[in-house]
């Protein structure tokens, strides 16, 4: 066992006391601070010239190493036109040209209510197949979700003959939070390149939600898929029908179990074609 002893708020004049952790100090008491800490009690938000001194490097290190990148993309270019052109396409954020046509119109959707998950997996299985931007998964509810699609590739290791690397599937087993976390990676890293389509039944968006949370403040772009929030809903057995009514209230979505199918495609469209992160419900 480590036990570490540390002090609250070393240097201020109320250091090791419950009044420096639970109230801002005051003028007066970070100019202490800085006295105490070496730094001119004057000086606001400055960046010291010995910081600029030893990040110096990083300017010409970084531009080696984008000069490098650009010319391996001009010779993955001419090799790889076509895959080339797309990653580029991703890069700058965009979908495939005249995406939207892909969808279903309303006069092919079923015209009888069916619930929101299998209309969203209408919609996905429209988009999802033909463009690398999208990437599914479930915390271990695949089949329930409706975000399996077509000829889908899992990403596994390929020594396990289950799946490869280049796989657009991803099952995060019941690890909601992990699941967003990692959607988050996938949607900064390069924003637009990749969106991520992360699903569950929407009582376990509940763990996941300090991720979500990052998502929107970050303004990440991802479409999250919360379903079997309905009441009604028993097909699962007695543990699945969950109606979180706290819940509800804290994502401000109304309760909703059946929908037209064409209300869940038209929910794609704006997820799509917006920055902010989407938790559609279903």
């Amino acid at each position: 066992m480590l036990n570490i002893r540390t002090i609250i708020g070393v240097g201020s004049k109320n250091q090791a006391t419950g009044k420096v952790h639970g109230a801002a100090l005051g003028d007066d008491d970070v100019a202490y601070v800085k006295t105490q800490l070496g730094f001119h009690p004057d000086d606001k938000f400055v960046v010291p010239k010995e910081c600029y001194e030893y990040f110096k490097d990083c300017v010409p290190r970084g531009q080696e190493a984008e000069d490098k990148w650009n010319k391996m993309y001009a010779e993955y270019e001419k090799k790889f036109p076509e895959d080339a052109s797309d990653l580029k396409r991703r890069i700058e954020g965009k979908l495939r040209e005249g995406w939207e046509k892909d969808l279903p119109p309303k006069d092919q959707l079923p015209k009888e209510a069916i619930p929101t998950r299998k209309a969203s997996g209408i919609a996905l299985q429209a988009l999802v197949p033909k463009d690398k931007t999208f990437v599914a998964g479930s915390a271990d509810l695949l089949e329930s979700t409706f975000v399996n699609f077509k000829d889908q590739v899992e990403f596994q290791n390929p020594a396990g003959g289950l799946g490869e690397y280049s796989g657009r599937q991803i099952r995060y087993g019941i690890r909601e939070h992990a699941m967003l976390a990692i959607g988050n990676g996938l949607a900064a890293f390069q924003r637009g390149a990749t969106i991520p389509i992360m699903s569950t039944f929407f009582m376990f968006w509940l763990y996941a939600a300090p991720a979500a949370r990052m998502s929107a403040l970050q303004g990440l772009r991802f479409i999250g898929i919360a379903t079997h929030d309905a009441i009604g809903i028993g097909e699962d057995g007695e543990c699945s029908p969950r109606f979180p009514r706290d819940q509800v209230t804290d994502i401000q979505v109304p309760p909703i179990s059946l929908l037209p199918s064409h209300i869940s495609t038209e929910v794609y469209q704006v997820s799509t074609s917006s920055d902010p992160p989407t938790l559609r419900k279903h």
